[in-house]
């Protein structure tokens, strides 16, 4: 049950691919003339060696094109032919490296040659296959590595899965599932076993990690949820035994397909990772060879979760999309495809500092609107400052290029800013100069919501911008912000997925001195205000139409996100924080208009509001009844008389509006309504009935 690419190991993974070299298979893009064909692994120094023992340092080098992107799979060879058999090996990692990129390649040089970091690494006994993919022309090569077990390890973790409804022994589904250990101290290693079919581990650790507090978790099994890494922590200091994981039964799931520009599945080995934003932090992970992946939850794992296909197997030869999110506050299976656009093509980015040779690197990226995706690379220093950034060649004209000051691995220096933003309008064979040049600080804070969980200050931006300039930084712990900018009006808006901020926005002018900017309040957009728009006819359309609500005239309060409504069921979604909200549905031609409605929300766990909206379709008939010929003076004469008698017994034309030939206001019109008019109009001078 457990031989499957599904069973790889998660939280692991990301430390296996070496703190952040997994991001970017990012130098790459050239065209390639060498194929990749050699490779080998360094032991403890040596590079003649295809054996090692638990807890030696290792790494592993392939060649390449120079510039290459170059993509590791290590699989567990199961019945030890040494080929990787997808039905049967066990899947255990993959990442991108890139030759000569500042992240990830140890020598850094574009010479060919790509090397991971080495690291301290105990895996289970038995052979491991490393396949190194080249990204750009597909050729690869294989090499197998030998892991014996550690002599008298000094520390050592044991115990075993729990897998509800499936007592020991069941090599099934208790066999086979990695389990995985790491300390927030990199230096003392990472270490994965596997389970036997009565579920049992051990891991073994070296001197390194005594004294340690280390991390347990298990991969993945098919139907049910392992819990978060978190959930298990030892001090390690000799046998630490009953360390057990306990599964949970899935309770939902997303699944769906991975697929690029043409609807055809990408059949190769990529993660997808979906991670929780509130009100907790949480990561599961899939990793698919056949382009179908499956997320399992439990039904604890409410919240908040974000979902998207992963750096890791998929870059650089494709682009990634913007993440996915949804709450999870309900059960309920879905399905959710990714499109991955093919990275075909480049834009070429020259970076200058101060019109010279650049000696820092940069996270460059290169946005299109129109594919909702964009594609990145890390700068070049020194003379050979000009780097190709793959993009997909389905938007010819539209991509902005910018370098991003918020990226935590390669920052821009602090005072500087990109003269002129960035380059608007880019097109694929392009070459465009970001040059970097001296800013004027404007600083402020941000602030969360005193009832709201704390917030990842990571994951929130602020933006300057006007009709010429946009400049952009990231919040320090704590909240402050700073950021640089040109001399200028500019708006102030700060920015957090899940978060309304108040103010909407500000107002700085830059002069040539620093700046105070205005503070914002962030506050969680945990609740949700649902509603239907009933009464008329689907589907809706054609123009969209959109439900808004405030808790104050912008741009103070909280402004939520305009609820764009389903023009197949008349649906909306509002996801709003706590407050007293006012919500205004839209006008529709043809029928009465609503007031603003009012609706109070709490803080969690008051998640859902229903406001539906019934329409009635305005009365053609204004005032009084008998202007059966719609008169736009609305007067009633013998003109109206002739067009009901012809509706009544001549040509049964259609009224232009029937509430106006009711004159008798009971039933269908007919000879009592012809009655009433002859009678206002000769007889009586009664007027008719008011409007309907």
């Amino acid at each position: 049950m457990n031989t499957c690419a599904s069973g790889a190991i998660s939280r692991t993974a990301l430390k296996l691919l070496f703190s952040g070299v997994i991001i970017l298979g990012l130098l790459g893009g050239q065209s390639a003339f060498s194929v990749t064909d050699s490779m080998y692994f360094t032991v403890n120094g040596d590079s003649t060696l295809t054996t090692m023992t638990q807890g030696d340092e290792i790494s592993w080098t392939a060649n390449c094109d120079p510039g290459a992107s170059i993509k590791w799979e290590i699989w567990y060879d199961l019945n030890q032919n040494s080929i990787i058999d997808t039905t049967s090996d066990l899947f255990l990692a993959t990442m991108g490296l890139a030759d000569g990129s500042p992240q990830g390649d140890v020598d850094g040089l574009l010479n060919g040659w790509i090397s991971g970091p080495t690291m301290l690494l105990g895996v289970a006994p038995g052979d491991y296959i490393f396949k190194a993919l080249d990204m750009v022309n597909g050729s690869s090569v294989q090499g197998v590595l030998t892991s014996n077990a550690m002599v008298a390890p000094q520390n050592k973790i044991t115990g075993k899965i729990i897998v509800p409804g499936h007592p020991a022994p069941d090599a099934a589904v208790l066999k086979n599932v990695w389990i995985s250990t790491e300390s927030d101290y990199d230096e003392a290693g990472i270490y994965i076993g596997l389970t036997d079919e009565n579920g049992a581990y051990e891991l073994n650790i070296g001197a390194v990690g005594s004294g340690l507090d280390f991390y347990v978790e298990a991969g993945t099994i098919n139907q049910f949820v392992a819990p978060d890494w978190q959930a298990s922590t030892v001090t390690v200091n000799g046998v630490v035994s009953n360390v057990d994981i306990t599964f949970e039964v899935t309770a939902d799931s997303v699944y769906g397909f991975i697929k690029d520009e043409n609807g055809d599945p990408i059949k190769t080995v990529g993660t997808i990772r979906s991670e929780r934003q509130w009100p907790e932090l949480g990561e599961k992970q899939f990793t698919s060879i056949d382009s179908r992946y499956v997320i399992n939850y439990s039904a604890a794992d409410l919240g908040v979760w974000a979902l998207s296909p992963s750096s890791e197997g998929y870059q650089p030869a494709y682009l990634l999309p913007e993440n996915f999110y949804f709450s999870h506050d309900t059960i309920g299976t879905f399905q959710k495809d990714f499109t991955l656009y093919s990275a075909d093509t480049v834009i070429y980015v020259r970076v200058t500092e101060e019109g010279g040779t650049p000696v820092n690197n940069y996270l460059i990226s290169a946005w299109s609107s129109s594919l909702n995706t964009s594609g990145r690379a890390i700068s070049r220093s020194g003379s050979d400052n000009i780097t190709p950034v793959r993009i997909s060649s389905l938007d010819n004209s539209d991509w902005y290029v910018e370098i991003r000051a918020d990226d935590n691995d390669f920052p821009m220096p602090a005072g500087f800013i990109v003269e002129g933003s960035g380059a608007s309008n880019v097109s694929p064979g392009d070459t465009v100069t970001l040059n970097l040049v001296g800013g004027i600080e404007v600083s402020g804070m941000v602030f969360v919501d005193a009832d709201d969980p704390t917030l990842i200050w990571d994951n929130v931006s602020v933006f300057l911008g006007n009709a010429e300039n946009t400049y952009s930084g990231r919040v320090s712990e704590g909240g402050s912000y700073s950021l640089f900018a040109s001399p200028g009006t500019y708006g102030i808006s700060v920015w957090a997925e899940n978060y309304l901020p108040t103010p909407g926005f500000g107002n700085v002018i830059v002069t040539d001195s620093p700046v105070a900017g205005p503070s914002f309040t962030l506050n969680n957009t945990h609740s949700k205000i649902k509603g239907t728009l009933l009464g008329l006819p689907l589907p809706l359309g054609p123009e969209d139409i959109w439900v808004t609500a405030s808790t104050d005239t912008s741009p103070n309060g909280y402004q939520a996100d305009g609820a764009l409504v389903d023009k197949q069921t008349g649906e909306y979604t509002l996801k709003v924080c706590d407050g007293n909200w006012t919500i205004w549905a839209p006008n529709i031609e043809g029928y009465y208009e609503f007031g603003p409605v009012t609706s109070e929300v709490w803080e969690y766990p008051d998640t859902l509001r229903i406001q539906d909206y019934e329409y009635a379709p305005l009365s053609c008939c204004s005032n009084i009844s008998g202007n059966v010929d719609c008169d736009p003076t609305d007067f009633i004469d013998i003109n109206d008389l002739t067009v009901l008698i012809d509706y009544l017994f001549i040509s049964y034309s259609p009224l232009c509006c029937e509430e106006e030939a009711n004159i008798d206001a009971e039933g269908i019109v007919d000879i009592n309504d012809l009655t009433r008019l002859i009678d206002y109009l000769f007889i009586s001078f009664t007027p008719p009935n008011p409007c309907q």
